[in-house]
């Protein structure tokens, strides 16, 4: 286990700030045309949410919106893989292959290109489905002038469909489930139980499955009961869960909490930000909800307690509470920090559930959302959290 959403390195941030330029470079937009971008931008956004149920299944085979999602999409979502990647211990040999389900524009092979360099060299082959080939070929494009000994073959197909291969070291969807479980109006639950079977017949035996969506509700829900579907096929979790037992974060409620993390966009690109400023798009945060599973050794089961902490840090015992899925959206600001005697709190998943983790304000502060703590099964206290009923363990 390891704490995720490390900050990236110096040459991983060069490396996402050439990408925009190979963009520009690639796929180059006439003067008078570039003006409209952050228009495009937002238009986009808007069929990807809001207007979602009209918008039509070729959307992204249009000039404007695919140069939009490649200048703005694409480069968020490397951002937010390039923050989770090196935290996944997945072991690469020679000659292994990654099936890439909804690959789009090829955005986690370029992601892992980013931030994981020492694979470059290592003779690797993707498979990566879509049913755009135009963004398909536009991935392939970006991904071909960045160096490296990788085999790409790109698949035009919905999932489901044969894929041709061994079966594969790493199985990966990046925002593809809740295109299905809104579009095909069959929610969470059938989503995740019809598609489990195909995701794990996919894996090699000794592989694993790695799936990221956004970090809203609907999602989170879908993250845990994909979750179950995976363990009853003998896919355990590996992260961010610390443990196999049920998820104390289902979600599926009116207000019920849900898993994801946030985290800061500070080494995200300047041009990127400025795109999103103009495009009314600003991003301070991202906010992912992901499931790592595999065959991988099993939990501990001794008397150390395994935390994944959650939610931002708040005051405890105040009205300003905030539960483990409510993300206050940005850090405490100074004067909700308080004094350094001042206590605050962050929730923590367990095998024993969700669990109230407080402290000193510095100690509580120096935490982050996917921070992992061990601990011993004495730390908990006999005090309960009023607001989600979990125990409580104070970091004194």
């Amino acid at each position: 286990m390891t704490n995720l959403f490390s900050p990236l390195n110096e040459q991983a941030r060069q490396d996402l700030e050439k990408l925009l330029p190979l963009i520009d470079k690639l796929f180059p937009i006439p003067g008078r045309f570039r003006l409209q971008l952050p228009q495009d931008v937002a238009e986009l956004s808007r069929q990807l949410t809001s207007e979602r149920p009209r918008r039509d299944a070729g959307y992204l085979g249009q000039k404007p919106l695919l140069s939009a999602y490649l200048r703005y999409f694409l480069p968020w979502n490397v951002f937010r893989l390039s923050r989770l990647l090196p935290a996944l211990d997945v072991p690469f040999t020679e000659g292994d292959a990654i099936t890439d389900l909804g690959s789009g524009p090829l955005t986690l092979p370029i992601a892992l290109w980013i931030c994981r360099p020492e694979l470059r060299d290592l003779p690797l082959e993707f498979r990566c489905l879509d049913r755009t080939g135009a963004i398909l070929d536009a991935g392939k494009t970006i991904l071909q002038a960045l160096p490296s000994r990788w085999k790409v073959r790109t698949i035009r197909g919905s999932l489901g469909q044969r894929i041709e291969g061994k079966p594969a070291r790493l199985v990966t969807a990046i925002n593809l489930f809740n295109e299905l479980f809104w579009d095909e109006h069959k929610g969470p639950h059938l989503v995740a139980e019809r598609y489990a079977p195909i995701l794990s017949a996919l894996a090699a035996e000794d592989g694993s499955l790695l799936i990221v969506e956004p970090g809203i509700p609907r999602s989170g829900e879908f993250i845990s009961l994909l979750r179950t579907q995976l363990l009853l096929l003998g896919r355990r979790p590996l992260a961010p869960c610390t443990h196999a037992q049920a998820c104390p974060l289902p979600g599926g409620r009116r207000g019920a909490k849900w898993c994801h993390f946030a985290f800061e966009t500070d080494e995200a690109p300047e041009a990127l930000h400025r795109l999103s400023q103009a495009a009314g798009l600003p991003k301070e945060r991202a906010t992912v909800s992901f499931l790592w599973a595999g065959t991988g050794a099993k939990m501990p089961e001794d008397a150390e307690l395994s935390l994944r902490v959650l939610s931002d840090p708040f005051p405890v015992g105040t009205a300003q509470t905030a539960g483990p899925g409510r993300s206050s959206g940005r850090p405490l600001s100074r004067d909700r920090r308080g004094s350094p005697e001042r206590e605050l709190g962050r929730y923590a998943c367990s095998e024993k559930g969700l669990i109230l983790v407080k402290g000193p304000s510095p100690k509580v502060q120096s935490l982050a959302a996917g921070s992992f703590l061990e601990l011993k099964e004495t730390a908990l206290e006999r005090e309960v959290d009023p607001k989600s009923g979990a125990p409580v363990i104070n970091l004194k």
